[in-house]
């Protein structure tokens, strides 16, 4: 928690989408997101998205 806590802090993340980061983080799959803006201001994220951006 206190890492979700300082990367919110540090990366200017809501600490929703940061606990979430950080969790995905020890999942060797990553995440799969809708919306991934806010999550790519999480150093070492594996981030899929749901949908190919326009």
């Amino acid at each position: 928690m206190n890492k979700a806590i300082f990367t919110s802090c540090d990366k200017e993340l809501r600490i929703n989408d940061a606990i979430i980061g950080i969790q995905a983080l020890g999942n060797a799959d990553g995440i799969l997101k809708d919306n991934t803006k806010d999550f790519k201001k999480i150093d070492g994220l594996n981030i899929i998205p749901l949908r190919e951006t326009q």
